[in-house]
Formats: C-alpha cells, sequence, structure tokens
C-alpha cells in the first residue's frame, strides 16, 4: 500500500513538473521608466473610474485608449510587455516599487495641497468674521458716544 501511495505521488510530482516558457523579449520593449509612467497613469485612471464611473460613461471616455495615445504606444506593445517584465520577477518588482513610491509622491503633494487650501480658507473665514466684529464694533460707537453727548445735555 506504501508502494501505491508513493507512486502515486511520484507520477503527480512528475506530471506536475513542466517547462515554464517565459514570453521572449519583444523587439518594441517599453522601457522601464516609461512602463512606471504608464502603469501610474493606469492606476490613476482606474482609481477616477471607479470614483465617477457614470461621469465617464456619460462623456464616452476610453482610458485605455486615452492611454495608448499619451504614451504613444498600442495595446499589444503594451501587453507584450507587460508578459515580458511580468515573467522577470526582479524587474517586475522594481517596477511595481517604483509606481508605489510615484503613487505616495502624487499623495503626499496631493495633500500638502488640501492642506493649505483648507488653511488658506480657514484663515479667510477668520479674517473676515474680525473684520466684521470690527464694523459691527465700528457701528455701535457712534450711538453710544450719541448717547454719552444726550445725557450730558
Amino acid at each position: 500500500m506504501r508502494q501505491i501511495i508513493t507512486s502515486f505521488f511520484g507520477i503527480l510530482l512528475f506530471f506536475g513538473c513542466q517547462d515554464v516558457e517565459r514570453p521572449e523579449k519583444p523587439e518594441d520593449l517599453i522601457p522601464q521608466e516609461k512602463m512606471v509612467a504608464i502603469l501610474v497613469d493606469t492606476y490613476l485612471g482606474s482609481a477616477a473610474q471607479s470614483v465617477a464611473i457614470r461621469e465617464v460613461r456619460q462623456n464616452g471616455i476610453k482610458l485605455d485608449s486615452f492611454l495608448y495615445a499619451k504614451h504613444q504606444i498600442d495595446s499589444t506593445q503594451f501587453a507584450k510587455s507587460n508578459a515580458y517584465y511580468s515573467s522577470q520577477l526582479d524587474t517586475y518588482i522594481a517596477i511595481t516599487e517604483a509606481v508605489e513610491r510615484e503613487l505616495d509622491n502624487m499623495k503626499t503633494v496631493a495633500d500638502s495641497i488640501y492642506k493649505a487650501e483648507r488653511d488658506s480658507i480657514q484663515n479667510r473665514v477668520k479674517r473676515n468674521s474680525q473684520r466684521q466684529n470690527t464694523v459691527e464694533e465700528e457701528e455701535e460707537t457712534p450711538s453710544l458716544i450719541q448717547s454719552v453727548e444726550s445725557d450730558d445735555a
């Protein structure tokens, strides 16, 4: 019985191991830096689409077509390059880490702009409130002076 089980697992192991063919390097391989930029735009487009799917559909925006035109590539070139890079694990990890760093940098900039705008609005509201108080005080001052003058008379 033990030999049958061992033979069964041996056969499974033999057929389970296969020669994985990796894609060949395409002639029109997209450089890594450009691939990072494309993937950053892809993630941003996906995020925008998930937030405003109705507007994207109503305006007939084709994000894929936009990306290909922006980066002057076609879908086949992107697919082949992506398949090649994903078969090169170390390279693909480096690309995805660069994408993550770029997105983090963009988030930091966006957060600082948001904070600066929020602080600016709060400061403007505070200044307007102080001006309003000053105007109200100035309007009350003549009436007080008049009431004091009328009391003296």
